[in-house]
């Protein structure tokens, strides 16, 4: 009896080392305090969902992405893409490996329960008529505190595979807050039926970031904004025409 409690003792200590080990290497990769807790688990529960995301893209739609370069995985970042459609910050967003802002349209916060699971993905309300200068000031705060955004430089939809004029509001974002500026083009967002069928697969494709460097010659002004928006759009469509040259040659 002695020997069996003896036993189940050993044991009990055995697993709390095990256990105590595995807190202190889990703690190193990824430190938690009380502090932080919460933060911490909506990070994970956030990139699990990019995962799951990717794998529902690729599974059902053929979803591929490709990178000119690694994307920065810390500091002010833009992530500019072309607008066709509603499933673009998804299909964007899951590409880039670190946690990412989007604009959603104010009236969908109204919802508990779609209101609750947009802020929680990192939706910022933004009024669509007028300049909504609070959700201006909203996103130059995210973006000075380091975060990401997924921003669209068109300002609002366009057919697929045309790309629209830009507007001046990246350009000025980017040049009020100093950040890299990432071009993306997404091809098939508005024809998922196409995607699904195979007959032309999702795509993203990440082009090389757009560093502050390359746009300080700019005048800061609506002018000088308009143009920095303009290089983004030239290298969102070099993005279309490489992907378009790649796939004519098979």
């Amino acid at each position: 009896m002695i020997k069996e409690r003896s036993v189940g003792i050993l044991c009990l200590a055995g697993d709390a080392g095990r256990r105590t080990m595995a807190e202190s290497i889990w703690g190193r990769i990824y430190p938690v305090t009380p502090e932080n807790a919460s933060e911490k688990m909506k990070s994970l529960v956030y990139r699990f969902s990019q995962f799951l995301v990717r794998a529902f893209l690729r599974l059902a739609f053929g979803c591929r992405y490709s990178y000119e370069a690694d994307i920065p995985g810390e500091g002010p970042l833009i992530v500019a893409a072309n607008h066709c459609s509603y499933f673009d910050p998804p299909s964007v967003g899951a590409g880039v490996h670190r946690e990412i802002y989007f604009m959603t349209k104010r009236e969908l916060f109204a919802g508990r329960l779609l209101g609750t699971l947009i802020r929680f993905y990192n939706g910022v309300p933004v009024r669509r008529s007028g300049m909504d200068w609070k959700g201006v000031a909203e996103l130059k705060r995210l973006l000075s505190e380091g975060k990401a955004l997924i921003l669209f430089p068109e300002g609002t939809r366009q057919r697929e595979g045309r790309l629209g004029e830009p507007k001046f509001g990246v350009g000025r974002l980017a040049q009020e807050t100093g950040a890299v500026i990432v071009p993306a083009y997404a091809r098939g967002t508005a024809s998922l039926r196409e995607a699904f069928l195979r007959r032309r697969p999702l795509r993203v494709c990440f082009g090389r970031p757009i560093l502050p460097g390359e746009y300080a010659g700019f005048e800061a002004t609506p002018r000088g904004q308009l143009g920095i928006s303009a290089l983004v759009m030239e290298r969102i469509a070099r993005l279309k025409e490489e992907l378009e040259r790649t796939e004519e040659r098979g």
